[in-house]
């Protein structure tokens, strides 16, 4: 990655992903900011963490909030953004996410993005087939003379990785196109860039980018508090308290 684009890529996910991960820290998680499950954290503190203390039912609740799919979800959301950012263009065709012509092949791509090699399931394979099957119709109606090449894109993660969810997609067709190529990690990213050294490039950019901030100390800070919060509104005596759940 030169030193322009790395610079853009710093700047781009610092605004939009660093520092708004910094701000919910800061801000801190009140427990008045969860749908508290009474069994979940009675389950997780009690049978995982071995005891149910403020601390641990804190942990329940903080731990998915700060580490679980919500933040994947909008880091996958970046990612797509920054993909038009790096030269591909939003999808104007229904049920496609991006447009770009492979550095790799030099053919055009038309792609849905995934975040990982395991994110999608059973469920999924047919929509994402009838999405690419319906937009490879809508092309032919508007006599489209150059059909791009249908694939899925994955940004993290190897074509080794794939769930066999994604390996049914592989073997489909669309078309006359007889197989569905999966664009996971460094190929994705090479192949949209035409940089063979791009994603371990951004990979080490994200470490760099949590570096200037002690972000360990506002999370545990963030713990303590709804620790605090989760005693006064649960327990009784210093006894975690069932009815009052």
């Amino acid at each position: 990655m030169d030193a322009k684009m790395a610079n853009e890529a710093k700047q781009y996910f610092k605004k939009e992903f660093a520092d708004i991960v910094l701000k919910n820290l800061k801000d801190g998680h009140g427990l008045s900011s969860f749908n508290v499950n009474p069994f979940l954290i009675t389950a997780l503190s009690k049978g995982i963490l071995s005891e149910a203390t403020p601390i641990n039912m804190a942990k329940s609740l903080l731990y998915p909030r700060v580490f679980g799919t919500s933040i994947s979800t909008t880091l996958g959301d970046k990612l797509q953004k920054f993909c038009i950012r790096m030269g591909a263009r939003a999808s104007s065709t229904r049920g496609m996410d991006i447009e770009f012509r492979d550095k790799l092949e030099n053919r055009p791509l038309i792609l849905q993005l995934k975040a990982g090699p395991n994110t999608i399931n059973s469920g999924d394979v047919r929509p994402m087939l009838d999405d690419m099957n319906g937009a490879y119709r809508l092309l032919r109606q508007n006599r489209c003379d150059d059909i791009p090449t249908f694939a899925v894109g994955i940004f993290y993660g190897t074509h080794e990785d794939i769930s066999g969810h994604y390996k049914k997609i592989e073997n489909s067709s669309v078309g006359s196109q007889l197989s569905i190529p999966i664009l996971a990690g460094k190929d994705f990213w090479q192949r949209l860039t035409g940089d063979e050294n791009f994603y371990s490039d951004l990979a080490e950019m994200f470490v760099e980018l949590f570096e200037p901030e002690d972000y360990s100390k506002l999370f545990e800070k963030d713990l303590k508090n709804l620790s605090a919060e989760i005693e006064a509104e649960y327990f009784t005596n210093g006894k975690f308290d069932p009815k009052k759940i």
